[in-house]
């Protein structure tokens, strides 16, 4: 009786012990935070490492993400402008490119002949004939013509080019009446060809024609004579200013021609 006593006090006792434990699992599970399912990435660089991986967590929910007020950033914004506020961007305007008395010279002598060209092209015929042409000639200042005595022999210069230019157009319009009367063709052939023609003629210190240089020409011969008897026709200039001649007296000058 005193064995049966005995066992069934131990029965209830390991009974009694683990239903406490059992209690207390349970209890433990429900207080403990539940575990965030993350994701898992092989990682890089090693070769068959599927066993070696690391977990990122997952993005914060939208219970979780702070949120800010869009209305008390503005005002944030509108206070640090007051307190510092940004310097203005002032416009800058680069200054151009320093022209040099040369190029002025050039350019200014480029639109007196086009005003020229366009003044005697209404003359008469001229306007049949010196229509879809072209005529320019350059004349630059030796080197050594300081910029004081471009500026001061600028009037003489332009009255210089602007006699030559005339001589070169009314050249080109007599050569051109002569040629058409004794052979056709030249008509023909400027009416059916484009040419860019340039040549070089040089003159001494009192005018007089030293030598002629065709520098570009056409195939045809029409259209090269034409523009030869045009520059020798040319064969004395008055009074070239002496500021242009070169150091051996001499003044050279180029002569384009354009058609079409």
């Amino acid at each position: 009786m005193k064995n049966l006593l005995t066992s069934t006090l131990i029965l209830m006792t390991t009974l009694l012990t683990h239903g406490a434990i059992l209690f207390v699992s349970i209890e433990q599970k429900e207080l403990l935070p539940e575990k965030k399912q993350v994701l898992k990435y092989r990682k890089v660089g090693k070769v068959n490492q599927k066993d070696q991986n690391f977990a990122l967590p997952s993005a914060p929910s939208a219970e979780t993400s702070p949120v800010l007020d869009r209305g008390l950033l503005e005002k944030i914004g509108k206070l640090i402008d007051k307190i510092a506020p940004l310097p203005k961007k002032k416009n800058i305007k680069k200054d151009p490119k320093k022209i040099t008395p040369t190029q002025n010279f050039q350019f200014e002598s480029k639109r007196m002949q086009a005003k020229i060209f366009h003044k005697i092209k209404k003359e008469g015929d001229h306007s049949k004939i010196l229509a879809n042409k072209s005529m320019v000639l350059d004349i630059t200042p030796p080197e050594g013509v300081s910029e004081d005595e471009l500026n001061s022999l600028e009037k003489k210069f332009y009255s210089f080019q602007k006699r030559v230019f005339q001589n070169y157009l009314y050249s080109f319009l007599r050569v051109y009446k002569q040629l058409s009367m004794d052979s056709p063709a030249v008509i023909q052939a400027i009416e059916s060809g484009r040419y860019r023609l340039r040549g070089k003629v040089t003159y001494d210190e009192d005018g007089n024609i030293l030598s002629l240089k065709i520098i570009k020409s056409s195939l045809d011969d029409n259209i090269h004579e034409l523009f030869e008897k045009t520059l020798t026709g040319m064969n004395f200039l008055p009074n070239p200013p002496r500021e242009l001649l070169t150091e051996e007296k001499k003044l050279p000058i180029f002569f384009n021609l354009n058609i079409n």
